[in-house]
């Protein structure tokens, strides 16, 4: 995906995200951080967009942590999406399996909307 499609998916929003947005497209990297999992309730499943963005793009997805049992934040490893979703979100869940929230109990299931 190209600068100019990103930006026309994104409604030109002209903010101080979008020029960092701009500047890490300039130097040729850039981090997109998605929340997949709702913030506010427990939900049933993972929210997609974040899956859609990295199969587009075809891009590695970074498995990023904030585990609250160990006090650690970090990246678990890199997957490369194959478009087979099942397998794709057990792997996600494979990676996140020894890692806890603040709220474990209100952790959403590690699966995708139908």
């Amino acid at each position: 995906m190209d600068a100019g499609r990103l930006l026309e998916n994104f409604g030109y929003l002209w903010s101080p995200v979008t020029f960092a947005l701009l500047v890490a497209l300039a130097v040729g990297l850039m981090w997109l951080a998605l929340a997949p999992e709702g913030t506010r309730r427990l939900t049933d499943s993972w929210r997609s967009g974040f899956y859609h963005v990295a199969r587009e793009a075809q891009v590695p997805l970074a498995l990023a942590y904030f585990d609250y049992r160990r006090r650690e934040v970090g990246i678990e490893r890199f997957l490369m999406l194959s478009g087979e979703r099942n397998a794709d979100m057990a792997e996600i869940a494979s990676g996140y399996a020894a890692r806890f929230g603040t709220r474990p109990r209100r952790a959403a299931p590690i699966r995708l909307k139908t």
